[in-house]
């Protein structure tokens, strides 16, 4: 929606991005019931990877404006010195000069940033709460709550709480993994492992069906890596799930739901990683508390 609303407005990539920001917590807040997780997810993981990716094609535009400027020169027949100094110019201190190039120039781009991030977090708030209260409102028919969690209470706090964070701190670890992995992937699918680099002559077209049939082969044999809406999480909240008691086949659903989640964002087949990590969640918990 934030797409359409802004070409149909014609935005520029600063408000762009602050509607695709509102959009997503938005989205969030309505989705899971969950208006001040809408607003953090939004600002601190869409926007700074939003952030990361126009960065980064900016220097790789840059990078091309001068490789061109320099090829220009050399059709040019200019000196010698002065292409040798362009190149270097390539390469500041293992710094390239378009990075120099990116970075804000002047009191009026710092104004403006700053400007877009109050508005960014005005937007953010604003939209999360309004699509929350809609969706509790009863105008459309959902669920108040996405998750049915049994209710608990702690017996003893200071028994109790060290094994929670200890749970935490498997969770950090799982967490670790799977952005490893990810990066892992991407490097396979685009050729930059050793002995691998013939990824790199598969089509990009071509590698999200690679991952897709990864998932089929694996979910032959294990059908709870794939994802059947929140049935799954809700069930092993609600202690039914069929293998609730079975630790390690939840060791191994988690393992397995980790990899493949890690190869469909390397090979581009993605539809998101915010209700994977809900099951790595689910799945490392159920087979703790065994």
């Amino acid at each position: 929606i934030s797409r359409v609303a802004s070409d149909l407005l014609s935005l520029d990539g600063s408000l762009r991005k602050v509607l695709a920001a509102a959009g997503a917590a938005a989205g969030v807040s309505a989705g899971f019931n969950a208006p001040l997780t809408g607003v953090v997810f939004a600002l601190e993981i869409l926007l700074p990877s939003l952030n990361a990716a126009e960065i980064a094609n900016a220097k790789r535009y840059a990078l091309s404006q001068r490789k061109a400027a320099l090829l220009s020169a050399a059709a040019k027949n200019l000196p010698a010195k002065t292409t040798v100094a362009a190149a270097r110019d390539l390469s500041v201190n293992g710094r390239g000069r378009e990075e120099m190039m990116v970075e804000p120039a002047g009191e009026e781009v710092a104004i403006e940033r700053l400007a877009v991030s109050k508005a960014t977090a005005g937007a953010v708030l604003t939209a999360s709460a309004i699509s929350c209260l809609i969706a509790r409102s009863g105008i459309v028919n959902v669920a108040s709550e996405r998750f049915t969690v049994a209710n608990y209470e702690l017996v003893n706090a200071f028994v109790e709480l060290p094994f929670y964070m200890t749970l935490g701190i498997l969770t950090g670890a799982v967490a670790a993994s799977f952005r490893a992995l990810s990066a892992q992937s991407k490097k396979f699918y685009s050729g930059e492992i050793r002995g691998l680099e013939f990824m790199g002559n598969v089509p990009v077209e071509v590698r999200p069906i690679i991952g897709a049939a990864l998932c089929g082969v694996v979910a032959s044999k294990y059908p709870g890596v794939l994802f059947f809406g929140y049935d799954t999480v809700n069930s092993l909240l609600a202690e039914t799930f069929p293998y609730m008691g079975d630790t390690s086949t939840l060791l191994t659903l988690l393992a397995l739901k980790v990899t493949l989640t890690a190869s469909c964002v390397g090979s581009g087949l993605m539809g998101g990683v915010f209700a994977p990590s809900l099951f790595f969640g689910a799945t490392l918990g159920a087979a703790y508390d065994n």
